[in-house]
Parts: C-alpha cells; structure tokens; sequence
C-alpha cells in the first residue's frame, strides 16, 4: 500500500475503523512510559509526537474502556493520523497477515455493536 492510499484509508475511516485499526496500531509504537505519562519522552520519529500523544492516548484508553469515539474525536484522528503514513506503511503486512472484518448491527442508544472474526 502506498502512502498516498494509506492516507486516504485513515482520512475516510469510520469510527470502528479509527479505533480497532488505526489508532491501536500507532499506539502500539508509544513506549509503557510514554503510555503511562501521556507523552511522547523521545522524539524519534516512532509513535506519536509531543503535540498528538496526549490527545491520542486519552482517546485510545477512552476506547479501550468501551466508551466509543464521538465524531468531533473521530474528525480530529483522522486529521492527526495521516502524518504516520509511513509508520503505517511500515506495518503494512500486519493488515495484509491478520486482516479485521467489522460488522455493525444498528445502532441502539449509540453503541455500536461490533463482531471481530
């Protein structure tokens, strides 16, 4: 996958998309550290930088927690993620190896149920 499919991947994303895929996986590259202070210690180019990694890890224990991504959250990752395109195109064959299907039933109060298979 190129950059220029990458980044239009993470700019159309749905919200499942936002938080099973794309933030999960830019996370992955922040350290417990940086995880645990909501910072970015190294600017190393790995990860989050110290502007984006509190936002983004709020949100990625937000989730975590099963409190979905409103769209205010969900517009504002898909501005911030696509600058990561080529830690995502780094890990590219982890969506080629494992890939997710994401199925939504309709939504009931606003929660979305969601089957991983």
């Amino acid at each position: 996958m190129d950059l220029i499919e990458i980044e239009k991947k993470i700019s159309s994303a749905s919200i499942p998309e936002l938080e099973l895929v794309w933030l999960p996986k830019i996370i992955e590259n922040q350290t417990e550290g940086e995880m645990k202070k909501f910072a970015t210690v190294l600017d190393n180019g790995i990860g989050l930088n110290r502007s984006d990694a509190p936002y983004a890890t709020r949100l990625y224990y937000q989730v975590k927690s099963g409190k979905h991504l409103d769209n205010i959250q969900a517009d504002r990752l898909r501005k911030m993620l696509p600058k990561y395109k080529r830690q995502y195109q780094h890990r590219h064959t982890i969506f080629h190896t494992h890939p997710i299907s994401i199925h939504l039933s309709p939504k009931t109060n606003n929660i979305y149920t969601l089957s991983l298979f």
